[in-house]
Formats: structure tokens, C-alpha cells, sequence
């Protein structure tokens, strides 16, 4: 009867046990699901590429919550772009999410819509960032693949380090984007996407 009573109580300690756990390592998953995305509509750095926050969906690793609502038709135009790239962040040099991406913010200016109520920034300076990060990243991610810090603090290559420290200035003709990215330390580059 005690060994019976011991194996019941190891099974019941093993249920709570993994059961708190389980309950645990959920709240985890889902904490870390959601930490990263944005609930409030916001208009930050809009003419800085690297840090631009508009709406809840556009800028360079920032997104709405899941069932989120987009803030106006220039923030779904970046929602559209989140849910085709999906959550592989490789499929972010997608060339058919970028000419979607493009096509939309070209058809929201065209047709004249404003930016949503309290935003800080107009629909063209968020266009031409939102575009320029979108080249730009996508320009980083053909030229240097993989040079981002590795488990362990691996340095930065050099073509990561410049990327970061560059501030970029665009001109968009005929769709295009000429891109004029001005090195911190004083010289500058110019490159044609």
C-alpha cells in the first residue's frame, strides 16, 4: 500500500509539475509572440529609415499585434507587406512584397488621402523612408548575407558596421529610388536601386 501511495503522490507531484510548467513556458511563447508589436498608432523618425515608427505596421522590424486595425490606408499598405513576408524574415527581399509594397504607397499618394489624425509626419516623407528601408535592407541582405553579430558577440563586418552608420537621403523619379547614403564619418557614396 506505500509503494502504491508513493507512485500516486510521484504521478500527482509530476502532473503539477509539468502542468506548471507547461502554463509557464505558454505565457513565455506568448510574451515573446506579442512583446515586439504595437497597439497605439505612432509617428516616430519618419525621415530616418533605420528608426522609423508609423502607425502600428511601418518601419524595419516594427509591427502591429495580432487583430491590430491599421491607423490609416498608408499603414496598411505596410501591413500588407508584414503578412506577405510573414514571420520568416527571409522572405523580406521578396520581390513580389516589395512591388506590392511600392505599388501601394504609390496609389495612396496618388489619390491624395491624408496621414491618420495626431500623426507628426506627411504621407510622402513616410513613403520615401518606408521605401528607402525597404531597399536599403534589402540592399544589406544581397551584399553582406549573414554578416549580422552571431551567437557569441561575433564582430560586425565591416559592410554591417557601414550600413548602421550611414543615414540615408532619397529621391524617388519615376518610381525609381536614388539613394544617397551620407557616412557619418564624412565621405559619401551614391548608389542607384
Amino acid at each position: 500500500m506505500v509503494k502504491t501511495m508513493g507512485a500516486a503522490a510521484m504521478l500527482l507531484h509530476t502532473f503539477f509539475i509539468t502542468t506548471l510548467l507547461f502554463s509557464t513556458g505558454s505565457a513565455l511563447i506568448l510574451n515573446y509572440t506579442t512583446r515586439g508589436c504595437s497597439k497605439h498608432c505612432e509617428s516616430i523618425n519618419c525621415d530616418n529609415a533605420r528608426t522609423i515608427r508609423y502607425g502600428k505596421f511601418c518601419g524595419v522590424g516594427y509591427t502591429g499585434c495580432p487583430n491590430q486595425s491599421p491607423c490609416d490606408r498608408l499603414d496598411a499598405c505596410c501591413r500588407q507587406h508584414d503578412f506577405c513576408v510573414g514571420t520568416n524574415s527571409a522572405n523580406f527581399p521578396n520581390q513580389t512584397c516589395r512591388y506590392n509594397l511600392r505599388s501601394c504607397l504609390q496609389q495612396y499618394l496618388s489619390t491624395g488621402a491624408s496621414v491618420y489624425h495626431g500623426s507628426n509626419c506627411t504621407a510622402m516623407t513616410v513613403q520615401n523612408t518606408v521605401m528607402v528601408a525597404m531597399e536599403s535592407t534589402t540592399y544589406h541582405q544581397h551584399v553582406a548575407p549573414g554578416s549580422a553579430p552571431q551567437t557569441g558577440g561575433a564582430p560586425k563586418s565591416v559592410s554591417t558596421r557601414f550600413l548602421e552608420s550611414m543615414t540615408t537621403h532619397a529621391v524617388f523619379i519615376g518610381g525609381m529610388c536614388l539613394c544617397v547614403p551620407i557616412v557619418h564619418g564624412g565621405s559619401s557614396w551614391l548608389t542607384i536601386i
